[in-house]
């Protein structure tokens, strides 16, 4: 029982706090107090999908899910999955990746020059 509630609270802090990057991600360009949060977000991002193919954090927190919720039906996208679970809107996963890295290096151009 303890174990499960330690898990609960580690899998919902991975849920804030990946949602507090994407957050950053989207809108940081605006608040050019964070620039240096922003750049350092968007190029961490960046280098996860680029080297792993995927966002460690969103494999931790649904390796942690997976445990009381086996068929969690979770396909590598933190996007993908909640838009769906949440809007019940199906983004495909293909669309996130392509537009999702387009977007971080336009961006990245963008607060650079």
């Amino acid at each position: 029982m303890k174990n499960k509630i330690i898990d609960f609270l580690i899998v919902n802090f991975l849920f804030i706090s990946h949602f507090a990057f994407v957050i950053i991600i989207f809108f940081g360009w605006a608040f050019p107090n964070i620039q240096f949060l922003y750049i350092l977000v968007l190029s961490g991002t960046l280098l996860c999908w680029v080297i792993l193919g995927y966002c460690p954090i969103t494999k931790w927190e649904f390796n942690i899910r997976r445990k009381y919720e086996p068929n969690l039906n979770y396909r590598n996208e933190y996007l993908e999955y909640y838009f769906s679970k949440f809007f019940k809107v199906n983004i495909p996963v293909s669309f996130i990746r392509f537009y999702g890295i387009l977007f971080i290096i336009l961006s990245l151009l963008i607060s650079t020059i």
